[in-house]
């Protein structure tokens, strides 16, 4: 599903630089290709109307950053800190996002496919008509979440914690994993596999399941 609303043809060439020469940190309007952003520190950047490809943020601070209708393709978000983040109408392509802490933040019509977001704390997050495609969150921490119209399609979840989240709704039945870290009461309304269910019986309610 494409959720941002972006014409790439319309966009001029630029660099992630040019939202420091903003009074605002505001950057709009631009294509930024195969750039080392690495260790950037900035609070509350804007960027609206924009395509990433192959840009290097690893290790960048870059809290309570908002994005409005941006793409990512094969960009490198380790372990960057995106605390309190607003996103907008995103989308993410095959990049890694392994490590990245996006705890508080606010994400609406956000697409990740093909991502990597293994050990990445997604925590205290405001969710809204988000997918995760053909994704990895292995030992990612998913706690404490507000998860509305929220969507995992053939991801790696081993060992994905999912403490006090509700989990009504949540779909999981296309994904791969072999255990989770979660409670039981949050497993009301969860759809799993036959197979998942019987793991989760014997696990969360001490049920043995015979065939």
């Amino acid at each position: 599903m494409k959720f941002a609303k972006v014409v790439p043809e319309s966009l001029t060439a630029g660099t992630f630089a040019e939202v420091y020469d903003d009074i605002d940190s505001m950057l709009r309007g631009k294509v930024v290709q195969n750039e080392n952003a690495e260790k950037q520190r900035i609070t509350h950047a804007i960027i609206e109307t924009a395509v990433f490809e192959r840009v290097k943020f690893t290790k960048s601070k870059l809290a309570k950053l908002e994005l409005t209708d941006v793409i990512f393709k094969n960009c490198d978000f380790s372990n960057c800190d995106l605390t309190n983040a607003t996103l907008y109408r995103v989308e993410f392509y095959d990049c890694k996002l392994v490590g990245a802490n996006l705890e508080g933040a606010y994400l609406s019509q956000v697409l990740f496919d093909h991502c990597l977001l293994d050990l990445a704390g997604l925590n205290k997050l405001d969710v809204r008509k988000t997918q995760f495609v053909s994704c990895n969150l292995k030992d990612a921490n998913f706690s404490d979440n507000n998860l509305r119209e929220t969507e995992l399609v053939d991801c790696d979840i081993n060992n994905l914690m999912l403490y006090d989240t509700s989990l009504k709704n949540l779909d999981l039945s296309s994904c791969r994993f072999a255990t989770l870290e979660l409670e039981s009461k949050t497993l009301r309304g969860l759809t799993v596999t036959e197979e998942q269910a019987a793991m989760l019986a014997n696990s969360y309610l001490g049920v043995r399941i015979k065939y």
